[in-house]
């Protein structure tokens, strides 16, 4: 399972993480105008960088202009983020080569173009070593094209464009081992930071849900009351309570008894219990009751084991009207505790209901007759 996020906060990261490109590239842009202004002449190795730095801002530009005015589906989003991730690749290759290349610091800005994939696209965090693989290989593509058969010169980070020497050869392999090796101790320790905020954001996300789902639960006993209210005979009102709670708990097995003219309890309603259950039950006092048997303990219900029970007593001014008992087998889940104060509001409920369903009953035509 992973965490869930939405088409809209997926845009709005990348947007963001395109702003850090924008930033960047503007940054040469102002460089750009400032050394123009104090008429300071540049070495062509230095433009050449200048120019690089531009050429983010002027594709980050676009990129900016196509994620505000444009509602993009989810797919290419992905594949937008994906093609830009490439893209920074190759410019920064481009920039640490003329920067010094094996010499150049500025192979760190590989590091930044992988961490802005993955929090753009939090559904591609394994894509960090996919990532982390093409810097290397471009990195390394940049060095072999140097160093063998000189396809590419040299530029020297203080000297510009020189010859290789001997000791240029040595470093310049060395590296091509060494950077790649840190890019991809970087991106396992990015992935796994980026993975722990994904658990830690999927947990929330199922608190929130399981939050939810309690206040739906807990909004439709008020279901229960109406039933209690609306349904005058008292062996349907009771089995309609009971199936209604069962659903709301998400609970398999069930009773119901009530208190009978010779103050003993009688099965009212019933669901999923075996006769062998609910004879530990009927015929027995209330006082009787004031516990579930011990006996029920290894019981088999359906093939398995009875594991949880509960009971409520119903009671209405002081006289006890019957009980409300819940069974659950092992395995199955159980009553969360924060249904606790609505199922007390409930049997206090239901015990009213059970008590004036009597004494209309005692009232009633047949009784006088």
């Amino acid at each position: 399972m992973h965490a869930r996020y939405s088409k809209n906060e997926i845009h709005e990261r990348i947007f963001w993480v395109n702003n850090f490109r924008l930033f960047f590239g503007l940054a040469f842009f102002v460089l750009l105008i400032m050394l123009n202004a104090l008429s300071v002449n540049l070495s062509v190795d230095v433009l050449l960088l200048i120019m690089i730095g531009i050429a983010i801002l002027v594709y980050s530009l676009l990129s900016f202009a196509y994620l505000a005015t444009q509602r993009p589906a989810l797919n290419e989003l992905i594949f937008f983020s994906v093609f830009l991730s490439m893209l920074d690749l190759a410019i920064i290759t481009i920039f640490v080569y003329f920067s010094g290349g094996y010499q150049s610091p500025f192979f760190v800005f590989y590091l930044l173009a992988l961490t802005a994939v993955t929090m753009g696209i939090p559904y591609l965090t394994a894509s960090v070593f996919l990532l982390a693989g093409a810097a290397s290989v471009f990195y390394d593509l940049m060095i072999f094209f140097t160093n063998y058969d000189r396809v590419l010169p040299f530029y020297s980070r203080l000297l510009g464009r020189t010859q290789i020497t001997s000791q240029d050869l040595l470093y310049s392999w060395l590296s091509a081992v060494i950077i790649p090796v840190i890019i991809f101790f970087f991106a396992a320790g990015f992935y796994a930071i980026a993975r722990f905020m994904e658990n830690v954001r999927l947990e929330n996300d199922n608190r929130v849900d399981a939050e939810k789902e309690a206040e739906k639960a807990l909004s439709s006993f008020s279901q229960v009351y109406f039933i209690l209210t609306h349904v005058f005979k008292q062996s349907e009102m009771l089995a309609q309570a009971l199936a209604k709670l069962r659903e709301i708990l998400g609970l398999n097995s069930g009773l119901i008894l009530v208190v009978d003219g010779d103050k003993k309890l009688a099965l009212a309603a019933a669901a999923n219990v075996p006769k062998g259950v609910i004879d530990n039950f009927v015929g027995k006092s209330f006082r009787e009751m004031e516990d579930l048997p011990p006996n029920l303990k290894g019981i088999v219900m359906g093939g398995e084991l009875i594991h949880n029970w509960s009971l409520w007593k119903l009671v209405f001014h002081n006289k006890p009207q019957g009980l409300l008992v819940f069974f659950g087998k092992e395995g199955e889940n159980w009553i969360d505790p924060r249904y606790k104060e609505s199922l007390d509001a409930v049997a206090d409920e239901m015990a009213s209901a059970v008590y004036y369903s009597n004494l209309f009953r005692r009232l009633g035509p047949k009784a006088k007759e």
